[in-house]
């Protein structure tokens, strides 16, 4: 049944199901893997493991998926999705958030082609077709759920995790809450708080020690911000709780490792077979929090006047496009219609790929010096949409006809800048050397007079990176 079909409180009442915490499964990789680590029996680890599934790299990609518990309606919803990808050459991860209402299928029946609801509707596919017990079922949904995300993201998906509401209120709890800096306050009326019940979560500006119930409504609470707030704030729950277990070492606790395996049963669930996901968690392990990369999908696109933000590949679909009442996201890409993932493929594939150019947080300066304002701030917003620091400085039409020179050209002044020096000089076709005098510091990229803008999607396609068209 599509959610226009559905009685008006009811469908609302399912919108208003907020998704699980971002965080949660990637945070039960990570603090299991703080566990073993902490413990200096990351050995135990290699002997009881195998190495996880990889790609040509080595590197393994690992689909996180949140969901509601039994007594959640529509709790097969997939209101939480994540990417962790996994690299041991470089002790780093890459984490992705999906939004819950990008489309992903061609029917207009929304339900069933937005990407939260590829899981529910795989399961009840298998459970109506087959005898499948429901666990055999599940997996077999998130097998194809991962599958389908994978196309679409332009990588493999090695293995696919699922937890429920119960299980991200448990792991907190058990590891004594989280410390949290509430940036806004949130003020949200609508917030669910049992089945069929509408309560207000309430919380003011400044640091805040919070409990599992309280983080869960923290992480889910949405009608006083956007979806893409929420994402922001679980992402922010996650360093949270990874920089306690790495600075507090509150997981050397036996009794407590012990116990997380009971606490979350039925609550968590993997493809994985179990030396695989010990094998995974043997990987994360060794990352280094210092090289965990976060990007989350948003509609932050900027404009020839406003900045972009990174992520910023998605937007509203047109209300006569799809037959619903639901907010539907669909990816910028180019060229504009028909809609494809090129562009988010682009990005998926730099941070997981070529992650060395990201991996180093080097700052990107901007120089207009014969090319017009207008190429150099596009130019600007297409490298902060792809997750680089990127700032444009202020110069003046007049001096920029005084300092013009005919070449474009980039400099760097530390070694650490080399990789995104060098592959930012290879996309855009520019001479690069090395100026530990440079003023700015970081990476200075000179616009001349030959320099004109195109979008970063098309400048790959010369260059050794796979975008699928």
């Amino acid at each position: 049944m599509s959610d226009h079909a559905l009685p008006s409180r009811r469908r609302h009442r399912w919108l208003r199901i907020a998704n699980i915490a971002l965080a949660t499964v990637a945070l039960f990789v990570i603090i299991v893997a703080s566990v073993f680590a902490l413990m200096g029996i990351g050995p135990f680890l290699t002997i009881l493991g195998t190495t996880p599934p990889h790609d040509t790299r080595g590197i393994t990609n690992v689909l996180l998926l949140g969901i509601g518990d039994k007594n959640h309606d529509a709790a097969d919803l997939t209101d939480a999705m994540m990417l962790v990808s996994l690299d041991p050459k470089t002790r780093s991860a890459v984490l992705l958030s999906i939004p819950r209402d990008l489309f992903v299928g061609e029917r207009t029946d929304v339900r069933a082609g937005r990407i939260n609801a590829l899981y529910e509707q795989y399961k009840a596919f298998v459970r109506t077709q087959t005898r499948m017990s429901e666990t055999g079922a599940s997996l077999v949904a998130m097998r194809e759920t991962g599958n389908v995300i994978g196309e679409k993201l332009g990588i493999p998906i090695h293995g696919v995790l699922l937890m429920d509401f119960t299980g991200f209120v448990k792991i907190i709890d058990a590891l004594g809450g989280v410390d949290v800096e509430v940036s806004r306050t949130i003020v949200d009326a609508a917030y669910p708080i049992r089945e069929g019940e509408i309560g207000t979560f309430a919380i003011d500006v400044g640091p805040h020690h919070l409990d599992g119930e309280t983080a869960l409504q923290y992480a889910r609470s949405r009608h006083s911000s956007t979806d893409f707030d929420r994402s922001m704030r679980q992402q922010q729950m996650l360093k949270s709780l990874a920089q306690k277990v790495e600075s507090q070492g509150i997981l050397r606790d036996v009794r407590l490792v012990r116990s997380l395996p009971l606490l979350l049963h039925g609550h968590f669930l993997t493809t994985l077979t179990g030396k695989q996901f010990l094998g995974v968690l043997e990987t994360a392990a060794s990352t280094r929090m210092l090289s965990i990369l976060t990007m989350r999908l948003n509609f932050d696109i900027g404009t020839d006047v406003t900045d972009a933000a990174p992520g910023g590949f998605v937007t509203a679909a047109a209300p006569n496009l799809y037959e619903s009442g639901a907010a539907i996201l669909i990816p910028v890409s180019i060229p504009a219609m028909p809609p494809s993932w090129n562009q988010i493929q682009t990005l998926t594939q730099l941070l997981v790929d070529h992650r060395q150019i990201f991996l180093t947080h080097s700052r990107i300066w901007l120089r207009p010096l014969g090319t017009t304002m207008l190429d150099a701030h596009r130019l600007k917003n297409e490298l902060l949409r792809y997750g680089f620091d990127a700032h444009q400085e202020k110069i003046v039409a007049k001096q920029n006809h005084e300092l013009a020179v005919e070449q474009s050209s980039i400099t760097f002044a530390r070694g650490a800048d080399t990789p995104a020096a060098s592959f930012l000089g290879e996309l855009l076709n520019m001479p690069v050397t090395l100026q530990p005098s440079t003023a700015s510091g970081g990476i200075a990229i000179m616009l001349g007079r030959d320099y004109r803008y195109a979008p970063i999607v098309s400048l790959l396609r010369r260059m050794d990176v796979r975008v699928n068209p």
